[in-house]
């Protein structure tokens, strides 16, 4: 677990997002083509592929400059994957 605290870390986190109505779903590790923030990435990249930035805190600005321009629409076709929804809805998960 990458929070060191082993199961504890995952029982509690899954504890607090039961009460909230939610559920943890794991992917297969090394499995990046699954991984919503993957198309994320690529997305935010377009915008970011010619630029020339002087050190971190600039390409760090320039992010925090173009995540809020991202609409609720945008990023749910980007991370909101129809097999995946369709696959827990059948699983009553």
């Amino acid at each position: 677990m990458s929070c060191g605290a082993g199961s504890r870390c995952v029982a509690g986190t899954e504890s607090r997002l039961s009460r909230l109505g939610l559920k943890i779903l794991f992917q297969p590790p090394y499995s990046p083509q699954i991984n919503p923030i993957e198309r994320l990435w690529k997305h935010l990249k377009q915008d970011l592929k010619w630029g020339l930035f002087e050190d971190l805190d600039a390409l760090r600005n320039t992010v925090q400059k173009i995540l809020p321009k991202l609409s609720r629409k945008v990023i749910s076709s980007l991370t909101g994957w129809k097999f995946i929804v369709d696959a827990v809805c059948i699983a009553g998960i």
